[in-house]
């Protein structure tokens, strides 16, 4: 299946099947981040359970208000350039 959207790493370089392989990452994973359905490392339903969750821990706190964000080289198919994403197998 070829990789949904020509995924790339915003510097020209467009991730090919064997990048997911070696990635761990399916097209379906792929297609539903660009679609905003789900950052990488959760299935739709796996993150919309994983907000439910955290809504319902906020109202058991009794907090009303929280700022949470991902941040790792799971949210982002390509990371920052401190962190490449690997090129080669080897």
């Amino acid at each position: 299946m070829p990789v949904p959207g020509g995924v790339d790493d915003g510097q020209g370089y467009k991730a090919k099947p064997r990048d997911l392989v070696t990635a761990g990452v399916t097209p379906d994973e792929i297609q539903a981040m660009l679609d905003r359905r789900a950052p990488l490392g959760f299935t739709p339903q796996l993150w919309i359970a994983c907000v439910q969750g955290l809504r319902a821990a906020l109202a058991n706190a009794q907090l009303d208000d929280a700022d949470v964000r991902i941040h790792d080289t799971s949210a982002r198919f390509f990371s920052d350039q401190y962190k490449p994403f690997p090129r080669t197998l080897t």
